[in-house]
């Protein structure tokens, strides 16, 4: 009897080890992989080892973020409109259910004829949780392109360029709250990142602050209400500068830009990334000079902790839940037409740690590697979610892509050819397809 008891015990605990390969561990870092023209969710271990594939059940998703609790990821992707859509839209995934809601709904929209039109569209850049994760900051940046057919090539003027800030309930019983917009701004980086205070309702984000020098970006924090922003209701943090030489070729001048902040899950610290890009008389002084800075969160302390090589650009940073690391991306700076462009390269880009003193930079992960997310609780073992049937990406770069101009204004340079390609954008129903986002 009792040898019939323990071969039944065996038999249940061999049909659980079962059982349990057919579980994925969702935890430690998340990040996104851009190789073969697409986008995958990806995880590993502090360390680089165990890096497998996320299976979401979305296509292309990118920008990953953990709610504050580890039981929630927020992405942003184009979800059921791919290929048919430039739009990315949140979604916020549960690896123990595998439950993927969307929390926006943009869509692009076309005006114009078949060879001559202008298409709005939306990508959801940044997207954060609440401490208690019943809301999402999102900053969604705004394109309007217009796209023309001559010659047999296709030319594509941007006209507009420029971030929103929203709050969306996740239940979605209210409407979203504007926070503020960057219509009127010259600043590349406006709305590059955004954080939300742990246990404080609170939000931390790059702005253009009133009265300070264009195109400079400071970090601010804002109360998540309406029209924050816009009218002036919030507290500066840093204090990028501005400033004028004797160059080469002229009066040069310089201005820094703070982006992508990452609040400390326990100690009010503040890390981001501040680029300083100077013109002298009119040509660029290329490549950007980055650094990683920290500051706490009343504004005091602001200093320098690691002085990105020259040529490198840093974009996105995320702390370790017991605060010893920070895990950032790393990777050549684009450059196009000799003017320092403010993003990474991703077929150059690796994942790395940093000691928060500045110390230990160590790669771990890369190339084709950016946007980490550090797990707040480490690893847990949950259900892997069910596929959908989306069809796998299929997206052709064109080569080199673009040729962008900068002019102040963001992305509003002249008209540019489409570079290796013949084939028109489709429109007005049925359009082009979308490249994979670059930063």
């Amino acid at each position: 009897m009792w040898l019939r008891a323990s071969q039944l015990i065996l038999a249940l605990l061999l049909l659980f080890s079962v059982i349990g390969t057919s579980y994925a561990a969702i935890g430690g870092i998340l990040y996104n992989n851009f190789s073969a023209n697409s986008v995958t969710l990806r995880q590993m271990n502090p360390d680089g080892s165990g890096d497998t594939k996320v299976q979401v059940g979305l296509q292309d998703p990118w920008s990953p973020t953990w709610s504050r609790d580890g039981r929630l990821i927020s992405l942003s992707s184009q979800g059921s409109y791919y290929p048919y859509s430039n739009s990315y839209n949140a979604f916020v995934f549960n690896p123990a259910t595998g439950g993927i809601p969307q929390i926006t709904s943009w869509k692009d929209r076309y005006t114009g004829k078949s060879d001559d039109y202008i298409v709005d569209y939306s990508w959801a850049s940044s997207i954060v949780f609440s401490s208690d994760g019943a809301r999402l900051g999102v900053v969604s940046i705004m394109f309007s392109e217009h796209w023309w057919l001559e010659g047999g090539y296709w030319y594509v003027t941007y006209l507009k360029y420029y971030p929103k800030f929203e709050v969306y309930d996740m239940q979605g019983k209210h409407a979203a709250v504007t926070v503020g917009d960057g219509l009127t701004s010259a600043a590349m980086h406006q709305g590059d990142g955004l954080d939300w205070v742990p246990n404080e309702d609170l939000l931390i984000c790059p702005w253009q602050v009133t009265g300070d020098s264009s195109p400079t970006t400071a970090l601010v924090a804002v109360a998540p209400v309406h029209n924050a922003l816009d009218a002036g209701r919030f507290r500066r943090l840093t204090t990028p500068q501005f400033f004028q030489y004797s160059g080469k070729h002229g009066v040069a001048v310089c201005y820094d830009q703070d982006f992508q902040p990452a609040v400390a899950p326990h100690s009010h610290r503040v890390v981001y990334v501040r680029e300083r890009d100077c013109i002298d008389g009119g040509y660029p002084v290329s490549p950007s000079t980055i650094s990683v800075r920290m500051v706490n969160l009343n504004g005091t302390g602001d200093r320098a902790i690691y002085a990105v090589p020259r040529g490198k650009y840093v974009s996105h940073l995320s702390w370790a839940p017991d605060e010893s690391k920070l895990v950032l991306s790393c990777g050549a700076q684009v450059v196009t037409n000799g003017w320092p462009m403010p993003s990474l390269d991703n077929t150059t880009g690796h994942i790395a740690l940093l000691n928060p003193d500045g110390t230990g930079y160590r790669e771990i992960a890369g190339p084709y590697a950016d946007y980490p997310a550090w797990d707040p609780l480490g690893p847990v073992i949950l259900p892997a979610p069910s596929l959908t049937n989306i069809s796998p990406a299929a997206v052709t770069a064109g080569g080199k892509g673009f040729n962008l101009t900068v002019n102040g204004k963001g992305f509003n340079g002249p008209q540019q050819p489409l570079e290796n390609s013949t084939r028109p954008p489709r429109c007005c129903g049925t359009v082009r397809p979308s490249l994979p986002p670059t930063r």
